[in-house]
């Protein structure tokens, strides 16, 4: 179970992160990369009204004919869009999800400190760290997969970190959902599992040391 101090400091990491972001949930697309976070709200708007099959991204550019203008694998997009046609088409949706993706990575960011250092006293600073660290605290409101895409790899990481130090199987599986799943959403972000690579160097190194 978690510590009441855990619990008190996540709540209060969430308030004030909430508290702070509030005024930007409504607003338009704007600021740095605002060309990016288009082309990803567009993506999210086709899906949402027009075409829902998750091969064909689209945005509003003239060089394309049928409108599908391919970049990273569109998971984030077509999940928000589908909520979209669920409760309706806004902003407010895109950025109420990407703020919980960077709680999600917050959350992970913790848990990942605390399976590196082996030490519980680590998930708070580390939470802290990320949540107001200015580059996180300014994207983890703006519809740019990076966002989702960092989640699911700092869970990847706790996870197979986790089993390393307690051995159990489900967090290797459940590290392998996460990378994959961040593969899926940026595939520049495959480079996290360069993890395995190294782990499986490192057995093969201390079993040739011991014979």
């Amino acid at each position: 179970m978690p510590s009441k101090t855990k619990v008190a400091a996540i709540l209060l990491t969430i308030t004030v992160s909430l508290t702070l972001h509030f005024r930007i949930f409504k607003l338009d697309l704007m600021g740095q990369h605002v060309w990016r976070q288009t082309q990803t709200q567009l993506n999210i708007l086709h899906f949402a009204k027009d075409d829902a099959n998750i091969l064909h991204p689209k945005t509003n550019y003239l060089d394309t004919p049928d409108g599908i203008h391919r970049m990273e694998f569109p998971l984030m997009q077509w999940t928000i869009g589908m909520l979209d046609r669920i409760f309706g088409y806004s902003i407010f949706l895109t950025r109420l999800l990407m703020f919980l993706a960077g709680i999600l990575a917050a959350l992970g960011m913790g848990r990942l400190s605390k399976e590196v250092f082996r030490s519980e006293s680590a998930f708070i600073p580390a939470l802290w760290l990320i949540t107001f660290s200015p580059l996180f605290y300014y994207y983890t409101m703006n519809p740019i997969p990076d966002v989702w895409a960092l989640a699911f790899s700092i869970w990847g990481m706790a996870m197979f970190f986790d089993w390393i130090n307690k051995g159990a199987l489900r967090s290797l599986y459940l590290s392998g959902v996460f990378l994959s799943l961040v593969a899926l959403i940026k595939l520049p972000f495959i480079l996290y599992f360069v993890l395995f690579a190294v782990d499986r160097k490192s057995t093969r190194l201390n079993s040739s040391h011991r014979t």
